[in-house]
């Protein structure tokens, strides 16, 4: 979902980004998680600002950006 792969080496495990696949992290996730904060203007506990930010970043950022590929 986030862009980078796992590659297992032996008993070791790697978490590898491209250049385009961090850039597509931080914008479509981290900034949009970001915005999605600055909308909430119902939530007042951290639980459920940070559930509805989430929410947020997967529905316009993830999704939104995976419709446009296809």
């Amino acid at each position: 979902m986030y862009g980078g792969r796992w590659i297992r080496d032996g008993a070791h495990w790697w978490l590898v980004w491209t250049e385009n696949t961090i850039r597509d992290y931080y914008l479509n996730n981290v900034l949009i998680h970001e915005i999605g904060h600055i909308n909430d203007q119902r939530n007042t506990r951290f639980a459920d600002r940070e559930r509805y930010a989430d929410w947020f970043a997967i529905e316009y950022g993830y999704r939104a950006s995976r419709k446009r590929q296809a």
